[in-house]
């Protein structure tokens, strides 16, 4: 008992620790305690099959798991009676929680060393199965078994229980399993509900489940390639759409493979990109789906393994080791993607291959010095250009060229081997060429070679022709002959033919076959046998021939072709001419004597001139013709000619002892001499003799016979016409041709109208009168006469100027003639100039006469035309009024008056001036401005008038200067101005000079008067006839126009009034409104330099005129007891409104409402 006793606590410590000793229990915070009631038990609710399963969280099993709910629910019924109990419980609940995760921890552990293990075991699997064949190995086996050994891993741990209790301020770890055994996008929604307040809360879950995978587009994998819709030939490189395969087209069999990644053969490489479109990695693997030693198709890399969206290119190489299409797949597998992509590929095996049409080139036997060429077709079947070359040329000789002896024949095309022979000596060969064929870059070298025999034989024709030079006939007459010869030999070996033929080498030549002959035409020469040929010359027409090959020979060979074939031309050269008689008139055709003067007499000569190479005579005779004026030819009549020949003209028998003495007369004409003989290259001068007695146009035919010429050349005489007209001079007495520079009046009575009015020159058609029209005194003005000779011959004209009776001889001095002889030519025309110089303005009257000289030598007595009419002229000069201004001085002076304006403002009056004469007059105005107040310039209305308006200083004062032209009765409105910057009084002159009329010049007389106002009234409408009136009307006012109104309408105008003042503030009072005016304001104030408005109303109930009405304004000075600045701007239209309120009108009116009213206030006082 001691022992025992000496091993436990003492009394008092047992009882502090279980609280109740004398230390006393410690106290605990104050906590606040809840009876919550346990929830009734509920069935559990349905689950619905989905692809996310709760897992029981790592480390625990199913017993602990019940265990843990158990000891959870306990927990809870003791937490209302003990709550100490509640707190260890709590610790142990965390404690497990922690013992929960270790285990979850090495859970995952044990699973990562399985996968190593596994991992491990797929890279020893191929080392160990080596030996094995490639179809007994199935990694993806192993894959299935360990994926099958996980999904059941986790379907152990899936949860069954769903409840869980969260500590205060504890956690609890869930653990959800997302599996779906088909690819796409799942979403499901668990909801939670706290014990004892049902509130429902939701986790949202969402997966997708899928594949790795590649794009298949054949726009992202053969992004370098061409594409087709479908297949056709020719196709290279190129992706076809609709069977769905890449095509690399033909390609030369048997190219080494050798280092085939350096890409040495474009075109037997082709890249592809490989896109991994998925959003998980894939690692893929590639091979082919019959290829499977790579003897045609190469790739590089075997594997890649992509990125989600990434790129990487895959190189494929195609090697076709034969002759054909052969067709394969590529093979895309992607790991954990049970579907493959296969990418279809075509490509096509090629060889150089050629097709000869025939193996033989056969040369017929040709002349020597003659070409020709034989052909092979070579045929390219394949779809790859052939390269070849043709050896064994240089061994045919000088007499054998090709034209190509190497070359490229494109794919299913032909191409001709062409081979020339040209006979330069007798031989025949036999030889050998060798067609080597290759593919077009050299790399298989020579594939194989044809074999292509040529044969060929050439042989020579020799015949002998003499004279070998030219046959020349000679020069000789038409239809004269000329025999020569040829002599022909055949040298050759064999029997040969000839033929001659006439042909012509200049298309204008003859028919040469029927001037020259050739007998025999053809035959055949024996070997050396000779033989004659005889050609005759006979032209019928002129020939000229000169070293012409027109006699060719034909060499023909019978042994070839059906009647033989030329071989050879052999051209012999011939010269020859015949001629006719040739000769030359001058002139050619007739001889035109031209307008003759009645009674003169002219001669003339022609010239026949031999131009032949043998002597010509000359016959000329008369032609009988009916006896005409106009010269028409008349009926030929027929006799015997002079000569007997067929082309000599017919001489009538009254003609022969005119050639007997050799000079022919007929009519007027008489020709010498009419017979002659020439040489060659001489002429002889024939002379015509022309008396002009009879008025009129002759003419006389001529036959001029020549022997020898040409018979189609005129066979009855040559024609030869003689011409001539006789004419009498006379002018065109037509009164708008001869004033065609002038106007044309009718009657006197038309001169006043406005087209006259300015016009130099009128001529009067029924008063037969010429008038110089507004000239200037002491000016001359100048009028030209159009006189126009209508006959063929020159006209010579005499001018004069008379008196028009007694009383006008002094007129003559003023009018003149500077040239009183005219010679025109035929049909041609001149002026006749008249100068009018008025020394007065008076009427001048002459009369103006032209006559045509004869100058008949056989008839002086000719008729002489007359040209008469008067000339009348005035003196005038220009003349210039002054129309405004209209008032005078005593001296009848005009006087501009400016009335009183303001200082500083502007005013302007109109100078009107009027042209009140008959011409134009020129105006200058010059105005001396002392003081510099004045301005001139044109009024804006000035359309027609011309002004030039200048100022220029001289000496510190202004001169003006204005410029006018003015047409007749026409005015000119001047703008004159008066503004002056001081008050001052000024009196200045103007003075108006018009040119060439001293008399006319006037002097205005312009004043003006400016003051210094203290009020003002500005902006006032004025009308025209205001203005027109300010010349009479003297005073300080101002006028305002209203116009013309209607009844019971008001109207109104405005203008302002102006303070000048600098200190002053003026009161204004206006009459007060009456029965028809009224004024706003009325009444009202100025302050020193400001401006008011003032606006005037007239209205009238029925009709009244108001003329020269005065309302006067009351202006006087206002003082104010506070300074100006704070004194506000007033007027009546200014309103003081005073409020009152209902208690203080209580009185007035009780039962009436509260209202506002306003009061108009007193004006200020002065």
């Amino acid at each position: 008992m001691s022992i025992i006793s000496s091993s436990l606590p003492a009394l008092d410590e047992v009882l502090d620790d279980l609280g109740i000793g004398p230390s006393g229990p410690p106290i605990p915070p104050s906590v606040t305690f809840s009876v919550v009631p346990f929830p009734k038990k509920r069935e559990q609710a349905k689950l619905e099959q989905t692809c996310f399963t709760f897992l029981v969280p790592s480390g625990l099993d199913e017993k602990d798991k019940d265990k843990k709910e158990d000891e959870l629910q306990a927990s809870v019924l003791k937490l209302s009676e003990e709550a100490t109990g509640s707190k260890g419980h709590g610790k142990a609940t965390i404690k497990d929680s922690t013992v929960a995760k270790d285990k979850d921890k090495t859970g995952r552990e044990i699973h990562r060393s399985k996968k190593q293990t596994s991992a491990k075991t797929k890279a020893q699997g191929p080392e160990r199965l080596g030996s094995r064949s490639h179809a007994s190995f199935h990694p993806e086996d192993t894959d299935q078994e360990e994926h099958q050994a996980s999904l059941e891993q986790k379907r152990s741990h899936i949860l069954t229980a769903f409840r869980w209790v969260v500590p205060a301020g504890g956690e609890v770890v869930l653990k959800i399993w997302f599996y779906s055994e088909s690819p796409g996008t799942f979403k499901h929604t668990f909801n939670f509900e706290i014990v004892g307040t049902r509130r429902l809360n939701q986790l949202i879950c969402r997966g997708v489940s899928t594949y790795p995978s590649i794009s298949s587009d054949y726009m992202t994998v053969f992004p370098h390639s061409k594409k087709v819709t479908q297949t056709k030939e020719g196709l290279l490189k190129t992706y076809v759409i609709k069977p769905g395969y890449f095509e690399f087209g033909p390609l030369l069999c048997g190219k080494t493979r050798d280092r085939y990644k350096e890409n040495r053969y474009p075109e037997n490489s082709e890249k592809l990109v490989i896109h991994n479109n998925s959003c998980l990695e894939a690692e893929v693997q590639f091979s082919f789906k019959h290829d499977t030693q790579a003897t045609t198709y190469l790739l590089d890399p075997p594997a890649m393994t992509l990125k989600p969206n990434q790129k990487q290119e895959l190189t494929l190489w195609s090697y076709p080791t034969k002759v054909g299409q052969m067709k394969d797949g590529l093979i895309c597998q992607i790991k954990d993607n049970p579907e493959l992509v296969v990418i279809e590929l075509s490509c096509w095996g090629v060889r150089p291959e050629l097709e000869l049409e025939s193996k033989h080139l056969h040369f017929d036997r040709i002349l020597l010095h003659r070409r020709d060429s034989r052909s092979i077709m070579m045929y390219n079947k394949t779809a790859l250009p052939v390269s070849w070359r043709l050896q064994g040329v240089e061994e045919l000789g000088d007499e054998f060229t090709v034209p190509q002896d190497q070359g490229i024949i494109s794919p299913n095309s032909s191409f001709p081997l062409s081979l020339r022979f040209r006979a330069r000596r007798p031989l025949n060969i036999k030889r050998i060429l060798r067609l080597e064929v290759a593919d077009v870059e050299k790399i298989l070298g020579v594939v194989y070679t044809e074999n292509i025999q040529v044969t060929a034989e050439a042989y020579d024709v020799d015949l002998e022709i003499s004279p070998d030079g030219c046959l020349n006939f000679g020069t000789i007459r038409v239809f004269e002959d000329v025999r020569l010869s040829l002599r022909l030999k055949n040298q050759g070996k064999y029997e040969v033919s000839y033929k001659f033929n006439v042909e012509q080498t200049d298309p204008v030549q003859p028919d040469l076959n029927s001037i020259f002959k050739v007998s025999p035409q053809c035959g055949s020469l024996m070997p050396n046998k000779p033989a004659t040929v005889n050609i005759l010359f006979k032209p019928d027409v002129e020939v000229f021939i000169k070293d012409q090959p027109i006699l060719p020979c034909q060499v023909i060979e019978p042994s070839i072709g059906t009647g033989g074939e030329t071989v050879a031309i052999v051209a012999i050269r011939v010269s020859a001419r015949s001629v006719f008689t040739r000769y030359k008139i001058t002139p050619s055709s007739d001889l035109n004597f031209g307008p003759l003067i009645y009674g003169n007499k002219k001669s003339q000569s022609f010239t026949i001139e031999n131009n032949g190479v043998f002597e010509a005579s000359f016959t000329i005779c008369r032609m009988i013709t009916d006896p005409v004026r106009t010269g028409g030819p008349g009926k030929t009549i027929s006799r015997e000619t002079l000569s007997g020949r067929p082309n000599a003209a017919k001489i009538p028998p009254e003609s022969f002892q005119s050639f007997l003495q050799n000079r022919l007369s007929v009519g007027m004409f008489s020709v010498s001499p009419c017979i002659g003989s020439l040489q060659p290259g001489s002429q002889q001068l024939v002379t015509v003799d022309c008396a002009a007695e009879q008025l009129g146009r002759w003419s006389q035919g001529l036959h001029i016979d020549i022997i020898g010429r040409d018979p189609s050349d005129h066979p009855d005489g040559i024609p030869y016409t003689l011409l001539a007209e006789v004419c009498k001079p006379g002018i065109v007495l037509d009164m708008a041709s001869i004033f065609e520079e002038h106007h044309l009046c009718c009657s006197s009575s038309q001169l006043s109208s406005e087209q006259f009015c300015n016009a130099k020159g009128i001529f009067v058609l029924d008063e037969n009168k010429f008038i110089f029209n507004k000239i200037l005194v002491g000016q001359t003005s100048r009028a030209r006469f159009k006189l126009t000779n209508s006959s063929k011959v020159p006209c010579m004209l005499s001018l004069a100027i008379r008196s028009a009776g007694p009383k006008s001889s002094r007129h003559i001095e003023v009018f003149d003639l500077p040239v009183t002889t005219l010679s025109i030519p035929s049909l041609s025309h001149a002026f006749a100039v008249v100068t009018f110089t008025p020394q007065a303005m008076q009427h001048y009257s002459v009369v103006f006469e032209a006559k045509v000289e004869g100058s008949g030598r056989v008839t002086p007595t000719i008729k002489t035309s007359v040209l008469e009419f008067d000339l009348l002229g005035q003196g005038t000069l220009p003349s210039v009024c002054v129309v405004r201004p209209g008032l005078r001085s005593s001296k009848g002076s005009p006087v501009l008056h400016f009335r009183r304006v303001p200082v500083g403002r502007r005013h302007i009056r109109p100078l009107v001036l009027l042209n009140n004469g008959n011409v134009p007059a020129e105006v200058q105005i010059d105005m001396l401005d002392e003081h510099g107040v004045f301005t001139l310039k044109a009024a804006s209305d000035n359309i027609n008038a011309s002004v030039d308006s200048t100022q220029r200083a001289s000496e510190h004062k202004s001169v003006h200067r204005v410029n006018l032209k003015l047409k007749s009765n026409e005015p000119v409105e001047i703008e004159v101005g008066f503004c002056s910057d001081k008050p001052l009084n000024v009196k200045e002159k103007m003075s108006l000079q018009v040119k060439d009329n001293q008399q006319s010049n006037t002097t205005i007389e312009v004043t003006g008067e400016a003051y210094q106002p203290i009020v003002s009234l500005d902006h006032i409408s004025r009308s025209l006839q205001d203005i027109d009136h300010e010349d009479e009307k003297e005073g300080n006012y101002e006028v305002l126009d209203f116009g013309d109104c209607h009844v019971n309408v008001p109207y109104k105008e405005s203008f302002t009034m102006t303070n000048h003042s600098s200190s002053q503030v003026l009161r204004f009072e206006w009459p007060p409104s009456g029965p028809h005016v009224s004024f706003s304001p009325q009444v009202g104030h100025l302050h020193a330099g400001c401006s008011k408005e003032v606006i005037v109303t007239f209205s009238s109930s029925k009709a009244v005129t108001l003329s020269q009405l005065q309302m006067r304004c009351k202006v006087c000075q206002v003082e104010f007891q506070q300074p100006v600045e704070e004194v506000a701007d007033w007027d009546d239209r200014h309103k003081m409104v005073h409020w009152l309120s209902s208690s203080e009108k209580a009185s007035d009116a009780s039962k009436q409402a509260v209202k506002d009213k306003v009061h108009v206030g007193p004006s200020l006082l002065c």
